[in-house]
């Protein structure tokens, strides 16, 4: 059986997002089919570190690869920034941080002492959601080894290689949030 359905598309800005409402009109009744916009919030500017064998924190500023951080040394670095609650989050809101392609081995994300699981989908993706409060510290701790599986692609990194010098922060971290309105 095959039914021919009429669908309107109505954008709205909201936000600073473009938001797009589609309802479907069949015997003169209307539904809206909720969908998913996405704003992203770039992490960067200032962050601490913990650098490889060193035991205090570092001011620093992100986004920085790691050989521009730490040199030569690899090993193990944990990068904390302290970020306030997004505002106007609706309850169905689900908040997200996304690293960067080859920032290193990812041995944890936290998000105010508590451990945050990748998403199956996205090894680089973690939900933020339930641990969020109104004053946050995110906490990132990567292994660097000094190794690239691959080279940048130019299109990532706005036409400058980076080859070995990736690893690290070296794109903005985001705090994506999902909204279904």
């Amino acid at each position: 059986m095959f039914f021919l359905r009429h669908f309107t598309v109505t954008p709205r800005r909201s936000s600073g997002s473009l938001q797009i409402r589609l309802a479907e009109q069949t015997d003169g009744m209307t539904s809206d089919f909720p969908l998913t916009s996405r704003h992203s919030i770039r992490l960067q500017g200032p962050w601490e570190v913990i650098g490889p064998g060193d035991q205090v924190r570092t001011d620093i500023r992100i986004p920085a690869s790691w050989r521009s951080l730490f040199g030569d040394r690899t090993g193990i670095a944990t990068f904390f920034r302290k970020f306030h609650l997004p505002t106007n989050l609706a309850s169905s809101d689900r908040v997200f941080i996304t690293l960067p392609d080859q920032c290193g081995t990812v041995l944890h994300v936290q998000l105010n002492g508590l451990l945050a699981n990748p998403s199956p989908e996205c090894p680089l993706t973690f939900e933020m959601t339930p641990h969020l409060q109104r004053n946050n510290e995110l906490e990132v701790r990567l292994e660097w080894t000094g190794t690239v599986s691959e080279q940048v692609s130019s299109e990532k990194t706005g036409g400058e290689k980076m080859g070995s010098e990736t690893g690290g922060l070296w794109q903005p971290v985001l705090l994506v949030i999902e909204s279904l309105r």
